[in-house]
């Protein structure tokens, strides 16, 4: 109730209390039944912005790329240099997107619940279709397992229905954080490729 009532006092909108614990992927999917806007930050109680980031200018990209940019996840040490980590663990080659002279975007192989923009209307009609989403559970359970599948078996091709990518803005520091630091600890563990044998 304390943290509730912290949230409240935030004043960041209409706070919804599902009647029963559902899980992540379901206490979103009640909280967009409440969304009258076309996009959506989703951001999880433990992941921390821990830089500043222009989620409008974010959004405008989105609208201006909205045939196939549909999500837009802000990087963390898992995500930050996604290129290398997926060819690296995958053996998979993506490729930046230029957005402006400020953003890129790299094609994430599979859906995170951490902190991101996202079209409504695709969490409505593609995300929640279906019975990937399962009470007790997050969408990156079964919707990232089928995505990461799906491009491993049918190639890239397979990633355009789900328009899912991580934000490039230049700087090599995470805008999100996980507030028990195991990020960091996380981040650690990859070998990662030498640039050398990508580029």
């Amino acid at each position: 109730e304390q943290f509730v009532a912290r949230l409240e006092r935030l004043q960041f909108g209409r706070l919804v209390r599902c009647p029963e614990r559902l899980g992540f992927g379901f206490a979103l999917k009640t909280a967009l039944s409440h969304v009258e806007t076309p996009y959506v930050i989703v951001v999880q109680h433990d992941r921390n912005l821990v830089r500043p980031i222009d989620v409008e200018a974010v959004v405008r990209h989105v609208i201006a790329n909205a045939s196939w940019l549909k999500y837009v996840g802000f990087p963390t040490t898992t995500t930050l240099h996604y290129a290398r980590f997926v060819l690296s663990k995958y053996a998979i080659r993506v490729e930046p997107v230029r957005l402006s002279d400020s953003y890129s975007v790299v094609p994430l192989l599979q859906w995170y619940d951490s902190t991101h923009v996202c079209e409504t209307r695709h969490y409505r009609d593609f995300v929640y279709r279906g019975d990937l989403v399962k009470k007790g559970g997050f969408v990156e359970d079964k919707l990232g397992q089928k995505q990461l599948a799906d491009i491993r078996t049918k190639g890239l091709g397979a990633h355009r229905e789900y328009g899912t990518y991580v934000l490039d803005d230049g700087l090599d520091a995470p805008i999100v954080s996980h507030l028990d630091g195991h990020d960091a600890l996380s981040y650690k563990k990859f070998k990662f490729v030498d640039h050398l044998e990508w580029a």
